[in-house]
């Protein structure tokens, strides 16, 4: 124990450390619903026609990433979701509110986490990526985890929601619903 601390501030100092030790070496991939009033580093506009090439290119991503159509587009409603079709990113071409895992560069931004049925807003770190392809690359490595095997194996729409959900890709209990509605205008956007 220091010798500068008396002993109550040293024990909750080291718990501080703990705790901040233990938040960066759990990933957490994603967050739902974030209030941003800046777009860091997005190549979409918010316009109809950025709206279009964007769902065009995420479902794109998707494909390449090795999902089927159907979850494709539910890949697509998920960034789309997470991202107001591109226009409002948590950090430069982080599409998914992808949280930064230890040692990665980052940009904190305000996001609203569901805990025991609450909300509350909390300040996150946000994985800060240079272009989308970087994007698609961390995409890969997050469909190589098992928690994330049935969204990746998915054959339907609902399939590839229900396998991100049980992975726990998000806080938000109404997250299912919220890519289900979705759904349509992914369709919309794609002819």
């Amino acid at each position: 124990m220091p010798v500068d601390l008396p002993p109550y501030m040293w024990q909750a100092n080291q718990q501080v450390v703990q705790r901040q030790q233990q938040e960066q070496n759990i990933p957490n991939d994603l967050v739902p619903e974030r209030e941003l009033t800046s777009n860091p580093v997005s190549p979409y506009k918010n316009t109809s026609e950025d709206k279009i090439r964007f769902t065009k290119d995420m479902y794109q991503m998707g494909l390449d990433l090795g999902l089927k159509p159907e979850a494709a587009k539910a890949f697509t409603a998920q960034k789309a979701l997470e991202s107001a079709w591109g226009t409002k990113l948590a950090a430069p071409y982080n599409f998914g509110g992808t949280k930064a895992r230890s040692g990665e560069d980052y940009k904190i931004a305000l996001t609203t986490e569901e805990e025991n049925g609450k909300l509350k807003k909390v300040n996150a770190k946000f994985v800060s990526l240079k272009s989308p392809e970087d994007y698609k690359n961390r995409m890969q490595e997050l469909l190589q985890l098992d928690r994330y095997k049935k969204a990746k194996e998915a054959n339907t729409y609902s399939d590839y929601v229900d396998g991100m959900v049980a992975g726990k890709y998000a806080t938000d209990s109404k997250y299912k619903q919220k890519l289900e509605a979705l759904k349509q205008s992914v369709e919309k956007r794609l002819k």
